[in-house]
């Protein structure tokens, strides 16, 4: 990785800080990784951007219910958001480098680590992801 790279995360990780996000040990080695990679591929037939930019969940003020609900709903510490599909889609990944999509009130489960979420999002439908189950309290 180059200076202007490292530079570049080291901004994106800040501004995640800033905004009230805590920063894990999974995050910052996802990021390190596959940051700004953007892939627009064909799905069994159907069109899918995977789009790893931070900046798209949080442009939406999404941040409270990212930080606050989400690690309750998939039994976590914390969650992160790391990108989104199709521009609607959020991803988050967990402190033990789980992927999960959430998308108009549902949580999917994309991935058990990076490389499982990327072979997952490259071959599966939505409807072949496991849904967790919302709250009540949601």
């Amino acid at each position: 990785m180059g200076i202007r790279e490292r530079e570049k995360n080291k901004k994106e990780i800040e501004f995640l800080a800033i905004k009230g996000y805590i920063i894990s040990d999974s995050f910052v080695s996802f990021y390190k990784e596959y940051g700004q990679l953007y892939i627009d591929i064909k799905v069994k037939g159907n069109d899918r951007v995977i789009d790893f930019n931070i900046y798209t969940p949080v442009s939406y003020d999404y941040d409270e219910v990212i930080i606050n609900d989400y690690p309750k709903i998939i039994g976590s510490k914390n969650s992160i958001p790391i990108g989104n599909i199709d521009g609607t889609s959020y991803l988050i990944i967990d402190e033990n480098k789980k992927i999960y999509s959430l998308y108009d009130g549902s949580v999917l489960i994309i991935g058990e680590n990076p490389d499982n979420a990327l072979n997952n999002l490259f071959s599966k439908e939505w409807r072949e992801f496991q849904e967790l189950p919302i709250p009540d309290w949601w």
